[in-house]
């Protein structure tokens, strides 16, 4: 398996200490209406949630589906957590909407992205994980070119055949 792109690598990382910021910030009392005054908490949640998915659907590596169906799970679970948290503030209160928003968030999210890398080209596809811009290094051949592994094993073929 071809490894991911340094950058990439740090997004799931990023995406732990967001959540963890998520999870102080989203308990101060007042902090959501300061951060985005005209924004509903359902849009708050629905941009919170949603952001996490990208960094993890960009950082992780695995099949298109599973690793949508995964980052999915992953926030309805997160989301659960930050629910059950807020239960425990005395000037919070868990609410079913704000996870809903949380796991709609992420699949709108991941929709778009699983959506983008199928349509995405292939040269796009091999700049995406970092193999330069898509243009194949040759090396450089010495000697005549033979067939090995094929026919008698003689390397006496017509060019027809090599």
């Amino acid at each position: 398996m071809i490894p991911l792109p340094r950058w990439r690598q740090w997004l799931p990382p990023l995406a732990l200490i967001l959540y963890g910021l998520i999870l102080i910030l989203g308990n101060i009392r007042g902090m959501g209406e300061q951060l985005l005054p005209d924004a509903s908490d359902k849009h708050l949640h629905a941009l919170a949630y949603g952001g996490l998915s990208a960094l993890l659907f960009v950082g992780l590596r695995a099949p298109v589906v599973y690793r949508t169906l995964g980052i999915i799970a992953l926030i309805a679970a997160l989301g659960a957590v930050d629910e059950c948290i807020q239960t425990l503030m005395p000037h919070r209160q868990a609410d079913p909407m704000d996870w809903a928003a949380d796991v709609l968030g992420s699949t709108a999210v991941c929709a778009v992205l699983a959506t983008l890398r199928v349509c995405m080209p292939g040269r796009l596809r091999r700049w995406w994980r970092g193999h330069g811009h898509g243009h194949r290094q040759h090396q450089k051949r010495t000697g005549p070119r033979t067939r090995t592994g094929t026919g008698t094993g003689t390397g006496t073929g017509t060019a027809a055949h090599r």
